[in-house]
Order: C-alpha cells, then structure tokens, then sequence
C-alpha cells in the first residue's frame, strides 16, 4: 500500500464527504454555501489527479492527467480566497479581488494547455519519476506564475480571516484559521518536489484531516443529519428523502476515508512485513469504517449542534411533533421550541430559519400565547407574582417538563 497514492485517495474520499454534506441540508450557513462547495469541488478534482498522477504507468500518462486535472490545482486558491472573504464579512468591500485571482487561473490554464498541445518545455520540463510515483519538474517561469497565483489569493485571504468584521453564527474563527494555516503550510510543500527535491508533500494527509474536521463540523451543525419533519423544509417531502439519502452517503464517505487512513498507518508503521498483512487491509479498512460511520458520522449518531447530546424520551424531533400535536404548534414554532430545548442560542436559531428579528419575535409570541400563557393562565392577571417572571426562561422549563414526561 502506497502512502503516495492512499493519502490523496483518503483525501478524495473526506472531500466528497464535505460536498455531500452540503447538499443534504438545504438550510446550510449561506454564508459559507456556495464558496465551501467551490473549493472542495477544486480540492476534489485536485487529489483525485494526484493519486492518478502519481501511480501512473508511464510518464506520458502522468503528464496526461495533470493536464485533464490542471483546473482543479489553479482554481484552488481562488476559490479559498472567495470562501476566506465570505466567512470573514469581506465579501462586500473586496468582492473584486477574487475576480482578479479567477482570471489569472483563467490565464494561467490557458498557458498550460499551450504547452501540452504545443509539447513545449517552458513550463514543464519533464515529469520526473520519484521513489512514491510521478511529479512534475516545473522551470522558472512556471514556479514563478504559481507562487504570483498564491501570492493574490492567499495573502488576502489570511489577512481577512485574522482581521475579520464579523463571524457567522457557531463559527468558531480563531479555531477556523489556524486550521486552514497549518493545512496550506503542508500543501504547500509541494513546491519542494515540483523544484526537483525527491520529498513527498504532505498536503494530501492534511487535506484529509481538515476535510474530515468540516464533514464532522456540517454533521454537527445538521443536528439529525437531516431536516426535521417539523421544519419547514419537510414540508417538501421528495427534498428530505434525498437530503437523507445525501446525509448517509457523506457519512459512508466520510467514514472511509477514516478507514483508509487508519489502515495505511496501521500497515505502514506497526503491523509487521508479513505476506497476509496486505490482504488484511480491506477487513481493516471495512471495520474501522463501519465503527467511524456508527460513532460520527450516521443520522442520528453523535450530539447535537450544540454538542449536547439529547435527553428524555421527547427529545428533538418527537419533542417537535409532540408540540404540534398537544399545543397546535405549527412546524417553525415546533423548531424554534426544539433548537431552544437544545440549547441553541437566539441568534443562530434566527440564522438557521432565514427569518428576521421581527419575524422571529412573532413566533415566539405565538409560541408563548399556545404554551406559557395556556398552561399559566393566571399570567395575565394584575399583581400576579408569575408577571415578574422571564417568559423566556418558563418556557424553557416547560419544554424540559415536556420532554421528561
């Protein structure tokens, strides 16, 4: 087994993993919808070239496909710097410098494609034959259009992630950067082998991890791993099924990807040079698969957004429904009493229905008026002790009573 061609195999796998995991719950943080998508669409396409790349027959082969792939290598940057300015609350006022780093990627594929079709040697010189596989050699003018490529997509994106106006909602930003710091310092060791020095990088291991941290992160913020059929959303039907069936691939993909990486260390560094090791790999990979899936990444496993994990026989979504039932709740209001159940605060739940601060005050009126103010009638009633009394906190205390009883 090949650390060469698993590690960006694994890498594959978590970033499929993320993609699902976006689609499935179309209540994601718009926020960071569209950009995440874009770069792991990139980081896909980009290690599932370099295992091709890498464990290629022949040269010709090799150089092939980093010509089918190259796409995904130079969008890469931009594409973090789009999602780096979004997340941070940059977008409105340098929403222009990912144009300016989308067309130099433009220009720099464009050069590339000249130099295939042309086979001229002024961008790669050859591609050379290392010890773990294929890699180009690339000539100065190359290493110099890629380290310009970095320069005006990333400098901007960290400065806006360490500088941020403002974070949304359960994002945490300072954890957030020094994820994607060390993660592009590993991938970015990969000038070291395109210069001719027989190292491999590490970007491919890295790139698992922190795909593998964001499915874990998205599987959190779902919750149940897919909509509620209290929310608004189920109201569609077809929608939940699949946002579900999505739910469960990205764990199964997710979940290899763990299996894979467990395996490669497992044979690569502790199990001795037996002859049966290497056919023990697949059982390995299938078990600790199997475990990742059951303890992470399934619908239903692990805690909640709030990393609380559900309590008492009414908890979550039969919370939900039980309100609708017994208190004539409607779907949003049943939410909103869940996520308050739950312990999630005001402002994302705000966030994660898509409604204002004056929308949310009117549920939650209504919310007071079928629950609180029903089973305390005595509320309203001058001099009452209860008027002092937060309706916010009494209700909470109810939907605990609720979901114990």
């Amino acid at each position: 087994m090949d650390y060469a061609f698993v590690l960006p195999t694994a890498a594959f796998l978590a970033d499929v993993a993320v993609l699902l995991f976006i689609f499935s719950d179309p209540r994601a943080n718009p926020v960071y919808r569209r950009p995440l998508t874009a770069m792991y669409c990139a980081l896909m396409g980009w290690n599932l070239s370099v295992a091709l790349m890498i464990s290629a027959p022949d040269a010709d082969t090799a150089w092939f496909y980093l010509f089918v792939m190259r796409h995904f290598l130079f969008l890469t940057p931009p594409c973090f710097l789009w999602f780096a300015l979004s997340i941070s609350g940059h977008i409105q006022t340098r929403g222009w410098l990912p144009r300016i780093a989308f067309s130099y990627a433009l220009v720099f594929m464009g050069l590339a494609a000249a130099a295939y079709f042309t086979d001229g040697r002024w961008l790669i010189q050859e591609m050379r034959r290392y010890d773990w596989g294929y890699f180009p050699l690339t000539m100065p003018l190359a290493r110099g259009l890629l380290g310009g490529l970095l320069a005006i997509s990333l400098l901007p994106a960290f400065y806006s992630l360490f500088r941020p106006k403002s974070w949304p909602p359960g994002v945490r930003g300072g954890w957030m950067t020094a994820l994607f710091v060390v993660w592009w310092l590993s991938l970015l060791l990969a000038i070291l082998p395109l210069s001719g020095i027989a190292f491999f990088p590490p970007g491919s291991g890295m790139d698992a991890i922190v795909g593998l941290t964001i499915a874990l992160y998205l599987r959190g913020q779902r919750g149940d791993a897919a909509p509620d059929a209290a929310s608004p959303a189920a109201a569609e039907g077809p929608v939940t099924e699949r946002s579900r069936f999505a739910a469960r691939l990205a764990g199964t993909f997710a979940a290899c990807s763990v299996g894979v990486f467990v395996t490669f260390f497992l044979l690569e560094f502790l199990l001795p040079a037996w002859a049966i090791a290497t056919g023990l790999a697949g059982a390995i990979t299938a078990f600790v698969a199997l475990v990742a899936f059951q303890q992470w990444f399934a619908p239903g496993a692990g805690p909640d957004s709030t990393g609380r994990m559900p309590t008492g026989p009414h908890s979550g979504e039969s919370l939900a429904k039980r309100l609708q039932s017994e208190y004539g709740l409607t779907p949003t209001e049943a939410v909103i009493c869940r996520e308050l159940h739950a312990g999630v605060r005001r402002d994302d739940i705000v966030f994660k229905l898509g409604v204002t601060d004056g929308t949310f005050r009117n549920h939650l009126s209504e919310v007071y008026r079928k629950t609180i103010d029903r089973a305390e009638p005595d509320e309203a009633e001058p001099g009452s002790k209860r008027r002092s009394r937060d309706k916010l906190q009494r209700l909470t205390v109810l939907l605990k009573k609720i979901a114990e009883s």
